[in-house]
């Protein structure tokens, strides 16, 4: 293997392990609008896979409405959604005004600013910000490849999920010229990630990020908080 231009330096480190497009077809318009919904694509299963366990509220959204936490577990309050999520009552006051002063202007239907700052749902794919692993497409669609690709390129080996190294250098190579905003809302949203979801062995397991995209596991972590909270109150009752 070799570059046509001497200076050029070979990008063999970036190769991913597997050759994504015999796993899964070229998301083409069609087969990209059918995964809007519920559903989503990957290497294990190429036709999609229907989610069990519905969002709280969210009927039928499209699948970047899923991925919100705030509005998902608490419709009206992002407050009691992060608290519900084991997230203290200071990160959760902080989260609130950062949530709504980043996402309410996209969601707009006017160019004229609320200053109520509302989010609009329906327009929440307005809100893809750059810098970012395209996972979502610009009319908020999962893109199956582009997830698979977060695994091939930054799980060099084989862990079955990210660490704190990797998910730094999935932050940094994602990083787009003179795009401050999105260099912060893309670390901040790993960051929340694993602290949120790693494991005992520091790993972001891959079935828990794909459950970050479709938005099923904040009802599964809220349900664990509750679990605990449930089972700490029946030892200080004991």
């Amino acid at each position: 293997m070799a570059t046509l231009i001497d200076q050029a330096v070979l990008s063999g480190s970036d190769i991913g392990k597997s050759p994504l497009q015999s796993e899964i077809h070229k998301p083409m318009p069609e087969k990209i609008s059918a995964i809007n919904g519920r559903s989503g694509e990957k290497a294990m299963h190429p036709a999609g896979v229907a989610i069990e366990t519905p969002v709280s509220g969210i009927p039928e959204y499209p699948i970047t409405l899923q991925h919100k936490p705030p509005a998902d577990l608490d419709k009206v309050i992002p407050n009691a959604g992060f608290r519900r999520l084991g997230f203290n009552l200071l990160i959760s006051s902080l989260a609130v005004p950062f949530i709504h002063f980043s996402f309410s202007y996209p969601t707009l239907k006017s160019w004229i600013p609320d200053p109520r700052l509302p989010i609009y749902l329906d327009q929440i794919h307005r809100t893809k910000h750059g810098s970012d692993s395209e996972v979502y497409d610009t009319e908020g669609r999962f893109v199956p490849e582009k997830f698979e690709e977060l695994f091939s390129k930054f799980d060099r080996d084989n862990k079955g999920g990210l660490g704190w190294k990797d998910i730094q250098e999935l932050v940094y190579t994602n990083m787009n010229i003179n795009d401050p905003n999105g260099w912060i809302a893309e670390r901040l949203e790993w960051w929340v990630t694993y602290l949120l979801l790693r494991d005992h062995k520091g790993l972001v397991s891959k079935e828990k990020i794909r459950a970050v995209y479709d938005g099923t596991i904040w009802e599964t972590v809220a349900q664990e908080v509750e679990q605990r909270k449930n089972r700490t109150s029946m030892y200080k009752q004991e």
